[in-house]
């Protein structure tokens, strides 16, 4: 097996018998079965880290509108709020749904993540591609209510409104 084919075993394990492998070589030659990977896994915190770094910066660096898609797809997929992590965690009398994940702890992760997914619905055609991912609902879940100050999922929020032609996402 060459190196360019290599992929590391050191994934994230869901359940002790599954790992997603992440392309040791980069992401650009494994991006639809790593991102297809990701949309079959439970929501996890570990699959929104692997949303940041190298898979971020590939996203807003690559061309190809239905990897843009796929990446929104995933996003939506896997970052849930803080809020709904908690109503959904049994140890605080919500429902169970073990795999929920919130956005990353670190605040560089949750830019990089919500830099790409810019560039991500930037390149998405056809535009419908945008709110058919579900990334718009999540994306306003993400901001403070009342919001004090403009964040960047907001900013996001509104690119990705426009962009899908959403318009009511830009009334809040």
């Amino acid at each position: 097996m060459s190196t360019s084919q290599a992929s590391a075993t050191v994934g994230i394990n869901f359940d002790d018998t599954s790992t997603i492998p992440f392309p040791q070589t980069g992401i650009s030659e494994d991006a639809p079965t790593f991102f297809a990977t990701l949309l079959s896994s439970p929501p996890s915190v570990e699959a929104v880290a692997l949303l940041a770094g190298r898979v971020a910066a590939y996203m807003c660096e690559q061309q190809c509108p239905q990897i843009a898609a796929l990446y929104l797809q995933v996003v939506a997929r896997h970052l849930v709020p803080p809020a709904e992590q908690v109503a959904n965690n049994p140890s605080t009398g919500g429902t169970s749904n073990r795999g929920l994940s919130s956005l990353p702890q670190r605040n560089d992760e949750r830019v990089e993540i919500l830099q790409a997914v810019g560039y991500a619905a930037a390149k998405c055609s056809p535009r419908s591609a945008i709110s058919q991912s579900g990334i718009l609902p999540v994306l306003a879940r993400l901001i403070p209510s009342p919001p004090y100050s403009l964040c960047s999922a907001q900013v996001e929020l509104m690119q990705c409104a426009l962009l899908a032609g959403h318009y009511r996402y830009l009334q809040r």
